[in-house]
């Protein structure tokens, strides 16, 4: 996640080569795309750009130089947009969407959320348990056969996959948490 006030300013606070970043839009765009260079030159294989930090006009310039360097150095690209509609916006979404490898979904809504994205052939991952506080809200309600909410989600995922066979895209979970919250 990004924000300008957060820039490095001193090589103290970072070994990236054109430190100090001004505070303006153009030194954000150079300290992401300096960013993935030093992330290329590592085993990471993906990058996961929050959209709601570049839904903006302008912001929306600094995701797409996210995108070309991240093509260029060859990592999966996955956008983390949590988005959960009906069918019609959600195919909307996907052509918006489609040059990125997956994108994160809210499935609340059911596989009305999924489908319109696995038709573009783009990879989902599902929110099953988030790591937010207020995931308790939905998320470990009990449901009916004595196991929470996200474990119901879960098997949704697996249901979802299985029947997405011979499509190019694949269905995934999001799963957050500490290993105690998972037990």
């Amino acid at each position: 996640d990004i924000a300008i006030s957060k820039l490095p300013q001193s090589v103290l606070q970072s070994s990236l080569p054109n430190v100090p970043y001004s505070k303006t839009l153009n030194g954000l765009q150079q300290y992401c795309c300096d960013l993935l260079d030093e992330i290329g030159k590592t085993e990471v294989k993906f990058v996961k750009p929050n959209f709601a930090y570049y839904a903006g006009n302008d912001f929306s310039k600094i995701l797409e130089a996210i995108y070309v360097k991240a093509r260029e150095i060859g990592l999966t690209i996955i956008l983390d947009s949590k988005i959960g509609d009906i069918s019609r916006t959600q195919q909307q979404y996907a052509e918006h969407f489609s040059k990125f490898d997956a994108i994160t979904v809210n499935p609340y809504m059911g596989y009305d959320v999924i489908k319109p994205i696995v038709d573009f052939n783009i990879g989902v991952y599902v929110l099953v348990f988030t790591s937010n506080g207020g995931r308790d809200d939905l998320q470990t309600l009990i449901c009916q056969d004595r196991n929470p909410l996200y474990y119901k989600v879960a098997e949704k995922v697996v249901e979802w996959n299985l029947a997405n066979e011979g499509y190019d895209s694949s269905i995934g979970a999001v799963i957050g948490g500490t290993g105690e919250d998972l037990k």
